[in-house]
């Protein structure tokens, strides 16, 4: 009897102390096995009401996902040292909106009931099939990426840096894993090991140019090459199809080469290349042909460069003008001088007094007409401006440059001081730099 009693009481006992959540109960909780997620939705407001209450409990489950996966990313990026930029930030979002949407297809909807005249699901999502999904896949990722480093020639070459770089983006999805891969005999961690062979492989490449100090006088030299050299400075072989952006002027104008099958390409400064004196000249390996967008933040480093002066030799110009208002010469107009500065400020040239001390000359025929005639005395003068410059090249006579400018004046006293105006308005055309489309063609 008094082991009936005892049994009793500990039944009773037990059946008072706390239960474990059940399943099928809407306030299940997340616990060890499973993530947890509730759905719930007004029958009468929602004609498809069921898969409104599944989504709502997906989304809980996805909320729990995404504070997990962001949680684990962050620390990922603290360990490598990737920083926290708004690039990468936008890499975090696509990741963690990828693995999410991934997952969630295999949650299970484990109750389902109508009350009150709401719809209510109970949804769930198993840790261990998660995590053996995602290691999976972090084995699949690292797979490709080490075929990717394993497969390349000895030596820095575009190709190598572009299998990095797809590399990377293999494993990109997975970095807060630490994905491993046996490189040389030995287990590295994959994205430090990308990083370091391409920093090693891009520190490799070398840019040299001859001649180092080049020499081109303005509209004179019909073209100066300069020849470009990419080698692998650890054993001097050249590196094939490297791309190459020059710039000049500040980085606002540039140009691109790339490297034949002996590294070797060929930038030309033809005669329309005037510029200041001592142009520095800026060469880059560019990667925008090779870089994946996504990758891009996680990859830090410094491409190769090279930076050389180019001496713009100005030419010794003759100016020959002959300016007319309304036909009558003029010979104290400003339009000379703002003409000579142009050439001298932009294409680095010498004026001299005389035609035999010259290697160029400047030809400026301008005339001043009116199209029709004022209406009355209420109406100003209008009358227009047109100049004709050639430059020639006294050795041949060849024509170097020419172009045509326009203007007009007005006055309501005189057709003559309107001309004087349209004159004026020329020289002010002389303040553009492009006037005569002054960069390499």
């Amino acid at each position: 009897m008094k082991k009936y009693y005892l049994f009793l009481l500990c039944f009773i006992m037990g059946s008072c102390g706390p239960k474990p959540p059940s399943p099928t109960d809407s306030t299940a909780k997340t616990n060890n096995t499973y993530w947890y997620g509730s759905g719930v939705v007004r029958i009468d407001d929602d004609t498809d009401y069921q898969k409104t209450a599944r989504t709502r409990a997906g989304v809980k489950i996805a909320e729990q996902l995404k504070v997990e996966i962001n949680s684990s990313i962050i620390d990922m990026q603290e360990a490598y040292g990737v920083g926290l930029s708004a690039k990468v930030n936008e890499y975090n979002k696509v990741t963690i909106e990828s693995r999410v949407n991934t997952t969630l297809e295999n949650i299970e909807y484990v109750d389902e009931f109508k009350k009150k005249g709401n719809y209510h699901v109970v949804a769930r999502l198993n840790k261990q099939m998660y995590y053996e999904k995602i290691r999976k896949e972090v084995e699949q990722a690292s797979t490709i990426a080490m075929d990717l480093i394993n497969n390349l020639e000895p030596g820095p070459s575009i190709i190598s840096l572009s299998n990095y770089l797809k590399a990377v983006k293999a494993i990109n999805p997975y970095l807060d894993q630490y994905p491993k891969g046996a490189y040389n005999g030995r287990d590295e961690q994959i994205y430090p090991l990308l990083l370091r062979l391409f920093r090693e492989n891009n520190d490799r490449m070398e840019i040299a140019v001859k001649p180092d100090k080049p020499i081109i006088r303005a509209f004179l030299d019909e073209n100066v090459s300069l020849s470009i050299t990419v080698v692998d400075n650890h054993n001097n072989n050249p590196i094939p199809n490297v791309p190459i952006t020059v710039t000049w002027k500040g980085k606002t104008e540039s140009s691109k080469v790339i490297t034949n099958e002996k590294g070797k390409a060929t930038f030309v400064l033809d005669r329309h290349w005037v510029v200041e004196k001592n142009q520095v000249l800026t060469l880059e390996i560019d990667y925008e042909s090779i870089m994946i967008p996504e990758v891009e933040p996680m990859v830090d480093f410094t491409p190769t460069t090279k930076e050389l002066n180019v001496d713009v030799v100005g030419p010794k110009i003759f100016l020959s003008s002959h300016i007319k208002n309304m036909g009558n010469n003029i010979t104290d107009s400003a339009l000379p001088a703002a003409v000579k500065k142009h050439f001298i400020d932009y294409f680095s040239s010498e004026f001299v007094s005389r035609r035999n001390q010259a290697e160029l000359e400047l030809k400026m025929e301008v005339t001043t007409f009116e199209k029709t005639k004022r209406m009355n005395e209420d109406y100003p003068h209008v009358i227009y401006g047109n100049g004709i410059i050639e430059l020639i090249d006294i050795s041949n006579g060849d024509q170097i440059l020419s172009n045509n400018i326009k203007s007009k004046g007005g006055d309501f006293s005189s057709r003559e001081i309107a001309g004087v105006r349209a004159i004026e308005n020329l020289g002010k055309k002389f303040d553009n730099k492009d006037l005569f489309g002054n960069k390499n063609d």
